[in-house]
């Protein structure tokens, strides 16, 4: 079973909203026959982005200018690009409008600057990023040796000065050497599917088990025009220092496990308890260890938010005991009835169910049909989905379109469980799923429980 990607922080280091929708792994087994269950629905619009009022970064107008240009013909644009992307302080922008014009030269420009003689530590980290991030390495002209040589450059990175460069309190969105290895090893921050072998180093454990203490962020002296906190002073959070924990749980040491349960029980940062959740699922090896911890997050109220990433870290090593903890009653949406927060609680838990093939999971499914929320937009009852304008993703006074991608957004979702139940041959859930394509307004909703029902033998 192919795994998912690991839990994520709060936000996207260049925040989009407050959602961060998880990517599913669409080759796992049981995707083909969701698939045919969707073939009626429609397509999802992406959502809008969040706009900034900051000031764009040095040298992004020069940038922009070169790229958008009438009186340039695309080879003269390029040129101009490559010549801004040698001076650090144009590079970034740069390369980012040479990467619309021409993937595979910006990936090229990008690896020659890493490769210059004299390129400083940080040049080399941003470089670094740019070449692996946004699923370049994927690319057919990708020089899968630079693969090895960034590794070996981000691994020294790490193991000489990258401990002192990252327990400090730096201003928010740093790029450091600890920074980039957590965001790599977690799919964040632009890292997407990157092979992680080459960047294994068991070295690397006790530096990042004593960042997992990092410092905050502070605000920065210069906040152009969104000012969000007073310069100098702790926004509250270090996403890299979140991800850390989903890093140690790549790197597979059991010497991190007793400082990520430290993590776990009492961590003043939410979201770096929810990552340490997910890695000790993965790192525990015995199963009556795995259970203890289990028996503990379902025992303690407080631990409620935790055992959704737990039980992710146990389904992703084969432990089909995660199931129950991905119940709906166990996340902090539970009470919720927009359609927002009921969507993304039901979404991010069928990724990880896709292709997973257990007894379990005919409970969990039995309960999902029967949240009143979820259920009342499965049979796409009047005012069953209801919609804050706030919500990301949605934009101001446009219901009607709002209301068109919840719908479709429903669709997919039934989609998904009926793919589950597929899979699983899961007949007992036949009469659950009869009456909602008795019920149900939808003719697609209909449509696809009467092929599953099929499928099912009945």
């Amino acid at each position: 079973m192919n795994r998912a990607s690991p839990i994520v922080a709060d936000a996207r280091r260049i925040s989009a909203g407050d959602h961060t929708k998880k990517e599913s792994d669409m080759v796992r087994a049981g995707f083909i026959v969701a698939v045919a269950f969707l073939a009626a629905a429609a397509a999802i619009p992406a959502p809008s982005r969040t706009v900034s009022t900051k000031r764009m970064p040095p040298g992004y107008s020069e940038a922009a200018d070169i790229a958008n240009s009438k009186d340039l013909s695309k080879e003269e644009k390029i040129a101009k690009l490559k010549e801004l992307a040698v001076r650090d302080a144009t590079q970034r922008p740069a390369l980012y409008q040479l990467d619309r014009l021409d993937r595979g030269e910006a990936t090229k420009t990008a690896i020659a600057l890493f490769r210059a003689k004299g390129a400083s530590r940080e040049t080399k980290l941003r470089l670094g990023h740019f070449a692996l991030e946004a699923g370049r390495p994927q690319g057919a002209d990708f020089p899968q040796e630079f693969m090895k040589e960034c590794a070996d450059s981000l691994i020294g990175a790490v193991l000489n000065g990258g401990e002192k460069e990252f327990c400090q309190a730096l201003p928010e969105h740093p790029i450091t050497a600890v920074g980039e290895y957590a965001y790599l090893a977690s799919d964040f921050d632009g890292y997407k599917g990157v092979e992680f072998a080459p960047f294994k180093d068991a070295r690397l454990v006790p530096v990042l088990v004593r960042c997992l203490d990092a410092p905050d962020n502070v605000w920065a002296k210069d906040q152009g025009d969104c000012i969000r906190g007073k310069p100098g002073e702790s926004t509250g959070r270090n996403t890299a220092r979140q991800q850390i924990p989903v890093a140690l749980a790549k790197l597979g040491d059991e010497q991190a496990i007793e400082p990520l349960k430290r993590v776990l029980s009492n961590h003043k940062d939410f979201y770096e308890r929810r990552n340490a959740a997910y890695a000790l699922a993965r790192l525990l090896e015995k199963k009556e260890d795995r259970a203890a911890i289990r028996k503990a997050l379902l025992a303690k109220p407080e631990l409620l938010p935790f055992r959704f990433s737990f039980g992710k870290g146990l389904i992703e090593i084969g432990d089909d005991d995660g199931v129950e903890l991905l119940a709906f009653k166990h996340s902090i949406y539970y009470d919720k009835t927009g359609a927002s927060e009921v969507t993304y609680m039901a979404a991010e838990r069928l990724e990880i169910l896709t292709g997973f093939k257990s007894p379990k999971i005919e409970v969990f499914i039995r309960d999902v049909l029967a949240y009143k929320p979820l259920r009342a937009m499965l049979l796409f009852e009047p005012d069953s989905v209801r919609i804050n304008p706030a919500d990301y993703g949605n934009r101001p006074n446009d219901e009607a379109e709002a209301r068109q991608r919840y719908a479709a957004r429903i669709v997919e979702l039934y989609g998904m469980m009926l793919g589950c139940v597929a899979l699983n041959d899961l007949k007992g859930l036949s009469a659950d799923l009869a009456e909602i394509g008795k019920e149900t307004r939808s003719e697609k909703i209909r449509a696809m429980t009467n092929a599953c029902l099929k499928s099912l033998g009945r």
